[in-house]
């Protein structure tokens, strides 16, 4: 991984107590988030036979055995969690218009299934709530990220979140990430025992230390930035590893073959993979 490749080992002494002086209790949330390794989580859903960020994508991910489901939430105009991608409702539906400039009532309204074939016509873009809801009887993680940009209220939006995950009951179940940090901050600030996880896509020296620095227990990067230097300084600090991207087998290989877990839009690739002999998982 670049930029911890090199990174001198041990970990940072000073990283816990400047978490506590913010506030925050650098403690493991639940171990449920953190309890399987390496585990198949489906990217979006089985985004890669069904529409993204729908219930009918994270159905058939359950369907597949995967061990959890990732997806995105953002605040529609009057302040509703909504699951989806893009800051434009476009690609998904069809429609024009940004996501936080439509109510859920519109959103929620939405076809959002009919882009990826006829048989999907019909799916919408949940609420999160109503995901909440269906993973309550589910045997899955759910792992919620936080879309932030430019002009997102991640106060708001990390507080909303919570607040939904709370009166579900499912803060033993849900893994918050976000690459706006400050709201994984946020987050633990509202509901210390909320597991979080750093998304980055940049180099960061000793990750492991910077994710307690944040309160978080886990980093989320880029599955070719993972390797398994990485990964066990990480383990030995009480920090799991995700890899996200991973599409291919040789990919997917080489995430599990490092000892992380994957973020997949193919999760019964993955779970194949990590059932196969480790010769197979290494060489894809």
């Amino acid at each position: 991984m670049r930029g911890g490749r090199r990174a001198a080992p041990g970990a940072d002494p000073g990283a816990a107590r400047r978490s506590r002086e913010r506030g925050i209790e650098v403690t493991a949330a639940s171990p449920t988030p953190l309890a399987r390794a390496p585990e198949i989580i489906a990217h979006r859903g089985a985004r890669a036979t069904h529409p993204e960020n729908t219930l009918a994508a994270f159905a058939e991910a359950a369907r597949l055995r995967s061990d959890g489901i990732e997806f995105d939430v953002q605040l529609s105009a009057d302040g509703v969690p909504v699951v989806i991608h893009d800051a434009d409702v476009h690609r998904t539906t069809g429609v024009s218009g940004k996501v936080g400039g439509l109510t859920a009532h519109e959103l929620t309204a939405l076809d959002a299934g009919a882009w990826v074939a006829p048989r999907f016509a019909g799916e919408r873009i949940p609420t999160l709530d109503a995901v909440l809801e269906w993973g309550a009887e589910q045997r899955l993680t759910l792992h919620i990220e936080l879309k932030g940009g430019p002009g997102t209220p991640m106060p708001e939006l990390s507080a909303a979140v919570v607040a939904a995950v709370e009166r579900h009951g499912m803060v033993e179940r849900v893994v918050l990430s976000s690459y706006d940090h400050r709201g994984l901050v946020f987050a633990r600030e509202r509901c210390a025992p909320l597991a979080t996880a750093v998304l980055f896509d940049f180099g960061l020296y000793r990750p492991w230390v910077y994710a307690a620095d944040v309160g978080a227990q886990a980093l989320h990067c880029r599955w070719d930035w993972i390797d398994r230097e990485l990964v066990e300084q990480a383990s030995a600090h009480g920090i799991a590893v995700r890899g996200f991207g991973a599409e291919t087998e040789s990919a997917v290989g080489a995430v599990l073959g490092a000892g992380a877990s994957v973020i997949t839009p193919r999760p019964e690739r993955a779970r194949a993979l990590r059932h196969a002999p480790p010769r197979r998982a290494a060489e894809g």
